[in-house]
């Protein structure tokens, strides 16, 4: 079974979006994506995201299942756009896996909690939780987009991010089966964030494989220098790792695709 993990970067690097979305038609792949939104029409935004890149992508993988957890129904970050755009993540499993069941959980605030979300920094944040059946067994895939602080702030410790922590380690001591986690986590390696969740029983692949960086090249030199990570995959201790690798050389967002495979 193979699993990838992709902040979209709001589906703005449309060619290759789509590009690297009609690769994924030749597998198999569960995918794990943030940063997507469903507008009911198709339209660019700012910068070129691609606001109906939910509506696209199903269309793209029409043998998945899909998942939109919406944060935020009214995302007000495009400006020339007069309806709401529902935002949040996106989870597509496909048809021949077994799902059990599927949760949205949010660890911070609450769908639309987000009084304005031009700022960033008060956006709810929730987990995508599906379990599903591999092997015989249960295994829940968990996707997440991390609090972003605001501009300037980095990925260091914050109060909310200690809070976004410990949000997580709580839920997945309610999960029986084991647990692949993943996303966009704005955060350093060297954070107490992070270590939270490794002191819950989660190897972190990020540095169990020596991972340098999760940018690429859209991202700003000078960010990548002084943020190389934001992305993680956490599993939990019997599942069986058989690849892990991360593509900083895609083309397809500032984020770089996380491809994990399981025995």
């Amino acid at each position: 079974m193979k699993i990838v993990f992709l902040n979209t970067w709001n589906c703005r690097k449309n060619k290759e979006y789509l590009e690297f979305m009609r690769m994924q038609t030749q597998t198999n792949d569960i995918l794990c994506l943030q940063e997507v939104s469903s507008y009911h029409s198709e339209v660019l935004g700012k910068h070129g995201a691609m606001l109906d890149g939910w509506e696209k992508t199903k269309t793209l993988l029409p043998h998945h299942i899909s998942y939109h957890a919406v944060r935020q129904s009214d995302w007000d970050d495009e400006p020339d756009i007069s309806d709401p755009t529902p935002w949040g993540l996106a989870l597509f499993i496909p048809h021949t896996i077994p799902i059990l069941e599927y949760r949205e959980i949010f660890i911070l605030g609450h769908r639309n909690s987000a009084t304005t979300t031009l700022s960033g920094d008060n956006i709810p944040v929730v987990i995508q939780a599906c379990k599903i059946i591999d092997n015989s067994k249960a295994l829940w895939i968990l996707n997440i987009h991390g609090y972003y602080a605001g501009a300037g702030v980095g990925k260091h410790d914050t109060e909310k991010r200690i809070l976004q922590s410990q949000g997580i380690v709580d839920f997945i001591k309610t999960l029986s089966g084991d647990i692949i986690l993943g996303g966009d986590f704005n955060l350093n390696p060297d954070t107490e964030s992070i270590v939270m969740i490794e002191k819950a029983g989660l190897r972190n692949l990020i540095t169990e494989f020596k991972i340098k960086s999760t940018r690429t090249l859209h991202y700003p030199e000078e960010k990548r220098v002084q943020w190389p990570h934001a992305d993680y995959v956490f599993v939990s201790k019997n599942v069986q790792v058989k690849s892990f690798s991360v593509d900083t050389n895609s083309l397809v967002s500032d984020h770089a695709p996380m491809f994990l495979e399981i025995e």
